[in-house]
């Protein structure tokens, strides 16, 4: 017979707590490629300045939110989300970059993290199945599909 599920924000079941320790690590990846974005941004040179400086703009201006709504979504279920750079980076699925000048390195790593993020997010989404939270399942499911379209641009703008 199977066990009831006490609460779907419960954080007492083992699905619950896969449900936020995948989040908390979702949150962790988002913080890692906004300030991955963030240095493309700033530090990008070359012939595709213009084109890439603004593209990566908005994509750490959306990071931003989306990061937000995670770190919240966390706070709903009556957790904590990281808050430290040092556990951003500890738990990550993406490696800070550092420096890149170059249009299409950059481009290269972005599709790279775009494609962790994504692993990422179907990992919260059969998390937040099991655990019956249709909410961390929206919220993750709308952000898949943002990620995948990017993904899907920039690798076209590489190819």
């Amino acid at each position: 017979m199977k066990k009831m599920k006490t609460n779907k924000n419960s954080t007492q079941t083992p699905e619950a707590i896969a449900l936020n320790e995948n989040l908390n690590i979702l949150l962790a990846g988002l913080q890692v490629f906004y300030q991955n974005m963030r240095s493309f941004h700033w530090n990008i040179r070359g012939k595709h300045f213009f084109e890439l400086h603004t593209r990566f703009e908005a994509l750490y201006t959306e990071t931003q939110q989306l990061a937000d709504s995670v770190a919240e979504r966390i706070l709903m279920r009556g957790e904590s989300p990281l808050s430290s750079f040092s556990d951003f980076v500890a738990k990550s699925p993406i490696a800070e970059a550092g420096i890149q000048r170059d249009g299409e390195q950059s481009v290269s790593i972005t599709v790279s993290n775009l494609s962790a993020l994504i692993e990422q997010e179907t990992k919260v989404l059969h998390a937040a199945v099991a655990a019956d939270d249709e909410v961390s399942n929206s919220l993750v499911s709308d952000m898949l599909s943002l990620h995948e379209k990017h993904r899907w641009m920039y690798s076209a703008w590489l190819s």
